[in-house]
C-alpha cells in the first residue's frame, strides 16, 4: 500500500522509478536479509553441534577425521558382509560380458562406500 501511495504508477513514463520497481527492490532487500538470517542460523546450529561433538569425542572433526570416525565404528554396527563397500558397479547387458563399470570416488583412488544387494557386492 505504501510503496503505490508514494511511487508514480507502474505504466507511469515521467519518473524513472514507478511502484513496480520499488517493490522489486524492497522484495530483494528483504530477500537478502532473510537469506542472511538463515546463514546465520545454520553457522549457530553447526557451531554447537561441533562443540557438543567436541565435548563428547574430545577432538575437533574435521571432514577427514569424521570419515575415519565413520569407518572405525561401521566395524562395531554391522556384520562384515553387510559393510559397506566401495562403489563400483558392472555395466551389462543380457548375455554378454560386461561393457564396461561405473565407480564414484571422491577423490583419486578414494572410492565412495555403498550398501547395496547382496548380490551386487561379490
Amino acid at each position: 500500500g505504501e510503496i503505490v501511495a508514494k511511487f508514480p504508477p507502474a505504466d507511469s513514463k515521467t519518473k524513472l522509478i514507478t511502484s513496480a520497481e520499488a517493490s522489486i527492490i524492497l522484495l530483494t532487500c528483504h530477500s537478502a536479509i532473510i537469506t542472511q538470517y538463515y546463514m546465520d542460523s545454520i553457522q549457530s546450529i553447526e557451531a554447537v553441534i561441533g562443540d557438543f561433538l567436541k565435548k563428547a569425542i574430545g577432538l575437533n572433526l574435521t571432514e577427514h577425521n569424521f570419515l575415519e570416525l565413520v569407518q572405525l565404528h561401521e566395524k562395531n554396527i554391522f556384520k562384515r558382509i553387510y559393510r559397506p563397500k566401495p562403489f563400483c558397479r558392472a555395466i551389462r547387458r543380457p548375455k554378454r560380458f560386461p561393457d564396461g563399470s561405473i565407480i564414484i570416488a571422491a577423490e583419486i583412488d578414494e572410492k565412495i562406500a555403498s550398501v547395496g544387494r547382496s548380490g551386487w557386492s561379490k
